[in-house]
């Protein structure tokens, strides 16, 4: 796994470079336009659809066939790419963390840090929402076909919001909210890589 992830990490270095640049940009145009909700949008787009476009690269040159025919375990090639969003969602969250905190410390009325917490979550329930729907649309039907499922896995998260505020009993309570929201990230994620496995031992040698 170790030489997928350095393969991966080759490409989110090279595509990383312009995102953290868009993200810059986007984050002074925020600020001087006193919108935090501007950084929400385009931090959650950029970190979730990363890992998309990482995929699309590997689908456009034949990677996943070509991976088959090494020794690495076709289950291996599967959960690794479940790590890579692990790792972009990580350093998505320092880098939401960390420019929240700038931010709030140059202009607290305008970028409160309960706001940059809601950025945090959003980017995470994007990234992990997206993710466990696309990675196994991608393997089993490629890029383009995937891109159908990308675009309605980002509809899903705002159904959700729309059902939690609508229909979870208040009797929850916030710490009741949070756990169940971790928990069903979690199975979405693992039942997704279950999936993703499933698809790669079933995948012919293309």
């Amino acid at each position: 796994m170790k030489g997928l992830l350095l393969k991966d990490f080759y490409l989110l270095r090279r595509y990383g470079r312009f995102y953290v640049v868009m993200l810059a940009v986007y984050t002074v145009i925020a600020f001087f336009a006193k919108n935090s909700g501007f950084i929400t949008g385009v931090n959650v787009s950029l970190f979730s659809l990363l890992p998309f476009t990482i995929m699309s690269q590997d689908q456009g040159c034949h990677w996943t066939g070509y991976a088959f025919t090494t020794p690495v375990s076709r289950k291996t090639a599967a959960v690794e790419k479940y790590v890579m969003v692990l790792f972009v969602w990580a350093v998505g969250l320092v880098l939401t963390l960390a420019i929240g905190t700038v931010t709030y410390l140059i202009d607290p009325e305008n970028f409160p840090w309960v706001d940059n917490l809601g950025t945090a979550v959003g980017m995470t329930v994007m990234i992990f929402i997206n993710n466990s729907i696309t990675i196994p649309a991608i393997l089993k039907f490629g890029p383009e076909k995937g891109r159908l499922f990308m675009m309605g896995a980002l509809i899903i998260p705002l159904m959700g919001i729309i059902a939690v505020i609508e229909y979870i009993p208040a009797f929850m309570g916030m710490y009741g909210l949070v756990l169940g929201v971790v928990g069903v990230l979690i199975l979405m994620f693992v039942g997704s890589m279950r999936l993703s496995v499933h698809i790669c031992e079933n995948l012919e040698e293309t």
